[in-house]
């Protein structure tokens, strides 16, 4: 049986160490970033962490009959490497601001000393918490919010200045194409006024 004094120990022990555990969920912040990056864009489709799959087979999809100036733009929000790393840091933006909450790890010790003329062994323990994390967390999770803020802003910029980049590059690989069938049918028309000339 635990006397009562140890097992307020133990309470005391338990409640600390489950105030400490937290859990990340930055699923919120990808939506947060898929509603800007529509809005900027104009396309209902992006990355999102943990759907790989589900993206492979739609780049499949897009890719299978040709493009449009919309789809290059969807291929390239869901395929593009550097906005898949970007959303890695809102996801490590989100973690910063739950760990900014948290109070750090307490130190806690144990000393078992031996008498040297004998006798029982004494147990010593301490407990050691920093007070100073109280007044410092409300400034660490402002701090930490403002840098998730700008995690998901800055992706949605980056995502923005990609599909006008792919729009451009498309509209320029159409027009390429387009001027090389001009050029086909001019190098046609030649021919023909050379064969007549000659």
């Amino acid at each position: 049986m635990i006397p009562q004094r140890g097992f307020a120990v133990l309470s005391l022990g338990a409640l600390l160490a489950y105030g400490g555990c937290a859990t990340v969920n930055p699923r919120p912040d990808y939506e947060r970033v898929a509603t800007y990056v529509s809005e900027a864009t104009g396309q209902a489709g992006s990355y999102r962490p943990g759907e790989d799959e589900i993206v492979e087979r739609k780049v499949a999809e897009l890719l299978a009959d040709g493009l449009t100036a919309a789809e290059a733009v969807q291929v390239c929000l869901l395929n593009n490497p550097r906005l898949q790393a970007a959303f890695f840091d809102v996801g490590m933006a989100r973690a910063d601001l739950v760990q900014s909450g948290l109070l750090s790890n307490p130190s806690l010790g144990l000393s078992l000393r031996l008498p040297s003329g004998g006798g029982l062994a004494n147990l010593e323990g301490s407990f050691a918490q920093n007070i100073v994390d109280l007044w410092q967390i409300p400034v660490r999770k402002r701090a930490s919010a403002r840098a998730l803020d700008r995690a998901i802003l800055e992706l949605a910029r980056e995502a923005s200045v990609l599909a006008n980049t792919a729009k451009t590059a498309y509209y320029q690989a159409v027009g390429a194409d387009r001027a090389l069938a001009v050029t086909r049918e001019n190098l046609e028309i030649i021919q023909r006024l050379f064969v007549l000339a000659l």
